[in-house]
C-alpha cells in the first residue's frame, strides 16, 4: 500500500487529474435514466359550469363592481 501511495505523490496535477478521471468510471456506478410517466389527462377548453368575472368601476360613485358571466359553449356560440 505505501508504494501505491509513494507513486500517487510523485504524479503532477495532471496525472492526478488524468487518473481520477479514468478511475471514476470504475468507482462510482453510472447514472441511470428513468421513464417517468404523465398520467395527467386534457382539460377541456370549454367547461360546462366555468365563469369569467369580470371588474368594473362605477364612474359616478367611483366603487367596484363585479359581475360573473358564464362561459358560452360552442353550441352556443
Amino acid at each position: 500500500m505505501s508504494k501505491i501511495n509513494n507513486r500517487y505523490q510523485r504524479l503532477t496535477t495532471d496525472q492526478k487529474l488524468k487518473f481520477l478521471q479514468l478511475s471514476m468510471h470504475y468507482v462510482i456506478p453510472k447514472l441511470r435514466s428513468s421513464v417517468v410517466k404523465n398520467e395527467e389527462q386534457d382539460v377541456p377548453l370549454w367547461l360546462e359550469d366555468a365563469e369569467i368575472e369580470i371588474i368594473s368601476r362605477d364612474k359616478e360613485t367611483d366603487d367596484w363592481k363585479s359581475e360573473l358571466v358564464p362561459i358560452p359553449t360552442r353550441a352556443e356560440a
